[in-house]
């Protein structure tokens, strides 16, 4: 499962690793926000894509809190045997749950 806030920073910084798993066969769960960039690339070839708004410098609790849902729900499901993610939020996030 790859966790990313941005598509920028997926194909900026992970595109090879994701393509590099894809290729061997994985199965990739992408929890990022959808757009039509990430439909066209990797909608035919993840498992699943799942829409998720993060903004890393809300402090809304009740957006944090939502976020944080996601991520409890989208791991309690597909039951991931690794999760990448980069940034602190869903680090801690995910780590909750994992």
């Amino acid at each position: 499962m790859f966790v990313e806030p941005f598509e920028t920073t997926l194909f900026s910084f992970r595109k090879e690793l994701l393509d590099a798993l894809l290729e061997s066969g994985h199965d990739i769960f992408l929890c990022i926000k959808k757009t039509e960039r990430i439909n066209n690339e990797y909608n035919s070839r993840v498992k699943e894509i799942v829409d998720v708004d993060l903004d890393l410098k809300s402090k809304s609790v009740f957006k944090n809190i939502r976020v944080k849902n996601i991520y409890k729900k989208t791991i309690s499901r597909i039951k991931p045997d690794l999760i990448i993610s980069y940034t602190i939020k869903p680090n801690i996030y995910c780590g909750l749950y994992a």
